[in-house]
């Protein structure tokens, strides 16, 4: 489809790699820029157990996170928030 050969789409679906601090520091340094890059910016914050921790995760715990604080003005700053969209409701 020629009308989306432009777009880029910010998915915010996993973590910052937690393992290997070099990945993580070059992630976190990059985060910014592809969030502000993106055409559309999709936040996925279904409520669900977190794996490790049981507890409940949805949209009001991904607000809590700075970092999706910090990607979602990065996005709006340069696009406006038309394209942002949030996903949520009870996961399958």
């Amino acid at each position: 489809d020629e009308s989306l050969k432009d777009v880029f789409v910010w998915v915010d679906y996993c973590c910052l790699p937690q393992a290997n601090t070099s990945a993580q520091n070059l992630t976190i340094r990059s985060v910014a820029a592809y969030a502000a890059s993106a055409t559309y910016f999709i936040m996925v914050a279904p409520e669900t157990m977190h794996a490790d921790l049981d507890e409940v995760c949805d949209i009001d715990t991904y607000q809590e996170r700075v970092w999706t604080r910090v990607e979602q003005v990065c996005h709006a700053m340069r696009n406006g928030t038309d394209g942002i969209f949030i996903t949520k409701g009870k996961a399958a």
